[in-house]
């Protein structure tokens, strides 16, 4: 099976690919706290009705 091949030292290719989507997905997690900072953003702030004293 693919699945049980080594690639590089003892991962094997499911594991790889776990690695790859969870990777991607902090990745996301990460990038998302600056693209949607609503501190900054005023047009954010209206939109999400988010009152800045």
């Amino acid at each position: 099976m693919t699945s049980q091949i080594t690639l590089f030292g003892d991962i094997s290719t499911s594991e790889f690919l776990l690695d790859f989507v969870i990777g991607i997905l902090l990745h996301h997690y990460f990038v998302d706290q600056y693209i949607w900072r609503p501190s900054k953003d005023k047009t954010l702030q209206e939109d999400l009705k988010i009152k800045n004293n």
